[in-house]
This record gives C-alpha cells, structure tokens and sequence, in this order.
C-alpha cells in the first residue's frame, strides 16, 4: 500500500514536472480558436446558436469563468487548467492500471498513457474528455470489484457527464453505450441472478439527466440541425477525412543515407506508425487472448469480465485513431488501454519466454522515447532560443525567432494600415491573426470558415464535398466580403497557388478586385519548432 501511494504520488509529479517545463512555450492554433470562442461568449453570445464550435460547451464556459473571476484573459490560465486536468487524468490511468497490473507496471502504463504529446496537450477539450472517460472506467472497475458500493456507480455517472459536456457526440455518448455494455456484461457473468435495472439507473441518472438539460437548452437555442452540423464536422465540411486510406508502415524505413532523411523518417515512424500499431496490435492481441481464454480453457464469462471492460474502453478512447487512420500524429492523446495491454504482453513474455533483461529495455526505451525525451528535448529548444512574444493574450509566452518576428510583423502591420473599427479577413484558420492585431475578424461567427475551401490545404487533395459544396460556399464568402468589406484580406501565400487561381471562386474574385499591397515574411525560413506558415499575402480593395 505504501509503495503504491509512492508511486502514485510520483507519476502524477512526473507529469506535473512535464506540464511546467512546457508551459510558457509554443503557440497552438487550437488555443487561439478556443480564445476567439470564449470571448464570444463573454461578449454575451450563445455557443452554437451565435458562433461555430466543434466540441462540447464545458470546458470553454469553465475557462470563460476563470477569465471573468480573475478579470484577465491570456494562454497561461487555461494552459494551468489543462496541466491540473492531466495530472488528475493520470492519477486515475494510474488507478485503473493497479485493477490490471502490478504497482510498478502500473506506474510504466500511467507515465505512458498521457505521454503521446507535447504542445497540443495545451488545448483542453480533449483533456477534459479524457479525464471524464478514464475516471467513469475506474468507478466502475471499483463497483465490479466491491458490488456492495452502488454510489460508486453514480460517480461513474458524473464523469460521464464531463465527457459528454466535453465531446458528446463520441466520447460523450460513447462512455455512456461503453458504461451499459460493461453493466450489462456485469450482470450476465454474475452466479446468482441479478437485476441491472438498478445499477443502470444510478449510472445513467448523473450522465444523462444533466446532460438532457444542457443539450436540451441548446437545441431550443438553436436547433439538433444546426447543432449536429457542429457537432459532427464531417458532416459540415470543417473537417476532412482525407483521402483513401493506407495501411501505416509496420517497421520504420532502412534506408540509412542519408544520414538526416534516415532520422527524420525514424522520428515520423516513432510519432506515428509505431504507436498506431501499438494501439491496433495489443487490441487485436487482447481479442485474441480473450477468445483463447474463453473457449478453449472455458473459465466462467465473469473471470473475463475485466479484461473485455478493457477492451471496450480500448475501443472508446482509440477509436478516433483506428477509424481515422490519416489523422494527424496529434491526436495520439491518451493510449491508456494500449499500455496496459502492452504491459500485460510483457509480463506474459517475460514469464513464459524469458528475456527479462529485453522487456525491461523496451520498456524503459519507450518510456525514454514518448514521456522523458520530447518535453526535455523541446524545452531546452525553447529554454536557449525563445523570447517573450509581448503580444495580447500571450505576452509571457516564449517563441522561436521566426515566430516572434512573424506574428509581431502580421500584428504590426495591420495595427498601422488598418482603421480599430473596421474589421479585417483572414483567409486562413489561425485566429492569433485577428487575436494579436485586436481587430475585428469579419468571420468572427465561425474559425473554420476558410477550412471549407477548395485552396486550402485541408481539401486541396480530396473531392469528398464536390463543386455542389464548394461553390455556393465560396459564394456566400464573395457575398459576405461584397456586403461588409474588410480594410484589407491577408491570404497564407501557400494557399495562393496555381490550381487556386484557376479554379477557387474566391481567389479569382480576389485577384480581380482586389490589388496587392505587400508580402510579409516571405524573406525568412522557421526553424525547427517555428509555425511554418506565417508568409502571408496581404490585400487591399482596388480603388
């Protein structure tokens, strides 16, 4: 008991140290979205009725609180928020991991489990999600174990209220069908015959009923239409599936000259094909265990009640990654399932072939390559590189050269050619843009308005929507520009390219209405850790 106490206490500090070492550093577009949003609503605007936003109201009324209790609004509170989240996340990985695997293997499994990122981890709808998913599993781990603690169930409940107020539509909903499932599951493997109407009602009655009442209110707001668009991004054309899917490398290249591109292939495998595997190999390995288990040594269904609950929350936390294979390597968030599982296949390789000197390699490798070497290896970057940005919302945050100057220049330029009363067009998704000028953005209603775009990179290569989606969208824009025009339009100049000027409504309604007045950082290249698109075109109505 006191060594798990000791090793809970040090993986939640271990991860704590990590959030601290990372936090003044790096600018995420995601954060500035976020920002846009819960300044809406501290203007007094409704989510989903008055602005766009693609996750749950939690977490942005909770921040937008904190801004109105403290009287500011910068990066660093919700960057706080988002560290105290991961550290309570991983107290409870930790605790889940203890009903799998031994007190040290536990500790390896919840170091590992938060450790897939480093700067996106400073946005915070998916943090809170996470949190509310991995906590509802525990609890219900709790009650499967200690059947005579029904409240235990309710708090189940309640974190599945979290994740729902974080990410309905999958998480949300998803830890409510994984809850019933593994209920359901309970009862049938149970040796006296028992009712899960009860334990059905104390877990759903604290998700669902608050859950119905925020929604509900919502809806009414506006409309389930309106709101499943939102919701559901796909079905909006803010998020792109991509195109036809491949599987991922299962080993990483050999082709060792030169010697860079080698290492930077590695690099690419490690942050994403290896732990993409991991995730669909220690599943399929989990799968095949049970079914061994099951039918051919015919123990009782309730001997694999725990491992099958793992493995519907495996499926709940990770289906985004298994659905979405081309998704970017940023969204490995939490791999809590994988690690347990991973660590149950080294125990039972240790024990049954050997190589112990070799698992504990792995393991240790591993934990040097996703927890340890990421946070140490950015922050000294950015300990030896960076300056104050001392620009609006994040004055304190550290940037690279190229950064730092970028958006200072961007900034610069429209405070100094634009009037504060006029709003001003970016044809792009970073809302820093507007945020670090202080104006007005035209599209201020909604940050993904130019992802729906034919130029811009998230559909460059993909027809999913087609010209029947396209068209009048970019019409609307030309319209909406028509009606209200901005000082001026500044457009990435990646997106400006050949095909664009050809066949995008938009730029060729710019490029014959509008003249252009300057290139802005065109002339310098971002370094290892820099934004990578901060050259910008910038336009001004012709007179």
């Amino acid at each position: 008991m006191k060594n798990d106490r000791i090793l809970l206490a040090l993986v939640c500090l271990l991860m704590l140290l990590k959030r601290f070492i990372l936090l003044p550093f790096e600018l995420n577009y995601e954060e500035g979205k976020e920002i846009e949003c819960i300044l809406n609503i501290m203007n007094g605007q409704l989510v989903y009725r008055d602005f766009h936003w693609q996750y749950g109201p939690g977490p942005i009324y909770f921040i937008a609180l904190l801004f109105k209790i403290f009287g500011v609004v910068n990066l660093y509170l919700p960057r706080i928020v988002v560290s105290l989240v991961a550290v309570a996340t991983t107290f409870y990985a930790y605790k889940v991991a203890r009903f799998y695997l031994s007190s040290i293997w536990s500790f390896w499994a919840a170091l590992l489990s938060s450790s897939g990122l480093v700067f996106r981890e400073n946005t915070y709808g998916h943090g809170f999600a996470y949190l509310g998913m991995i906590a509802s599993f525990y609890f219900l781990l709790r009650f499967f174990k200690n059947r005579n603690q029904p409240n235990l169930l309710v708090y189940s409940g309640l974190f599945v209220f979290l994740a729902l107020l974080s990410k309905p539509v999958l998480f949300g909903i998803g830890a409510v069908f994984a809850g019933i499932f593994c209920l359901v599951l309970w009862a049938a493997g149970q040796d006296e015959k028992r009712s899960v109407k009860e334990p059905l009602i104390r877990f759903l009655i604290p998700s669902l009923v608050p859950g119905a009442l925020v929604y509900g209110y919502l809806i009414a707001q506006t409309s389930a239409k309106s709101m499943f668009a939102k919701l559901v991004p796909m079905s909006s054309g803010s998020y792109n599936m991509g195109e036809a899917l491949h599987w991922k490398a299962l080993f990483p290249p050999l082709n060792i000259f030169p010697l860079a591109d080698w290492i930077a292939g590695l690099n690419d495998y490690l942050v994403e094909d290896l732990r993409w595997w991991m995730i669909i190999l220690t599943f399929l390995g989990g799968v095949l265990y049970f079914l061994r288990s099951f039918f051919k040594e015919r123990k009782p269904f309730a001997d694999h009640l725990f491992l099958t609950s793992l493995l519907i929350y495996a499926l709940l936390i990770e289906c985004e990654t298994i659905v979405l294979i081309n998704r970017p390597p940023t969204f490995f968030i939490n791999m809590l399932p994988t690690f347990i599982l991973l660590g149950l296949f080294f125990i039972w390789f240790k024990k049954n072939v050997g190589g112990r000197y070799l698992v504990f390699g792995a393991a240790f490798l591993l934990s040097v390559i996703y927890f340890f070497y990421p946070p140490l290896n950015a922050g000294y970057y950015h300990w030896t590189h960076d300056k104050p940005l001392g620009l609006k919302y994040a004055k304190t945050i550290r940037v690279p050269e190229y950064t730092y100057n970028g958006y200072r220049r961007i900034a610069g330029y429209i405070q100094e050619n634009t009037p504060a009363d006029q709003p001003i067009l970016f044809a792009g998704y970073d809302s820093f843009i507007h945020l670090f000028s202080e104006r007005r953005n035209l599209f201020s209603e909604d940050f993904a308005t130019f992802v729906r775009v034919t130029f811009s990179p998230y559909n460059r290569k993909n027809d999913d929507f087609g010209k029947a989606f396209w068209g009048p969208f970019e019409k609307k824009i030309i319209e909406r520009v028509q009606a209200d025009p901005p000082s001026i339009i500044i457009v990435p100049t990646d997106y400006l390219t050949p095909k664009a000027k050809t066949e995008s409504a938009f730029i060729k309604y710019l490029l014959l209405h509008w003249q252009k007045k300057e290139s802005l950082n065109s002339d310098v290249k971002p370094g290892p850790f820099d934004k990578s698109n901060l050259s910008m075109e910038v336009f001004a109505q012709k007179d």
